[in-house]
């Protein structure tokens, strides 16, 4: 959560961000990740994992030959809202639409991700 409470830093006082973070971790969004409710996990994994395969064919192949489950980079992307992931400022502008839009954004986000990194997954495969 120190991701999520340092962005919010960043842009208001400790007053507000104090309201913005515990509006923004009670929300639907956070609150059944937080909590550890495996089936609601489970199924954002599984979810994200159907658009994976169908957008990224190759690349989740080569994850799964790889035996890299998607719930390793899945659950860490959104417990930390990307934070811990992306650059800084790229992060922000990442939650101004993460806020606007919600949950679908930030699977768009993680599918980009993978998009943008396929040839560098792909050719590390082609030794």
């Amino acid at each position: 959560m120190s991701f999520l409470a340092g962005i919010v830093l960043a842009h208001c006082d400790e007053a507000e961000a104090f309201i913005c973070f515990t509006n923004w971790v009670h929300s639907n969004y956070f609150i059944k990740l937080f909590r550890g409710y495996l089936q609601d996990i489970k199924l954002r994994v599984d979810l994200f994992d159907q658009y994976f395969r169908k957008m990224l064919p190759e690349v989740h192949a080569h994850f799964v030959a790889l035996e890299i489950e998607t719930a390793f980079f899945l659950t860490d992307w959104m417990l930390t809202g990307f934070v811990k992931n992306l650059d800084f400022k790229i992060a922000c502008r990442l939650w101004d639409n993460l806020i606007l839009d919600g949950e679908v954004f930030a699977w768009r986000t993680g599918l980009a991700i993978l998009t943008y990194f396929e040839s560098t997954f792909l050719k590390q495969c082609h030794f």
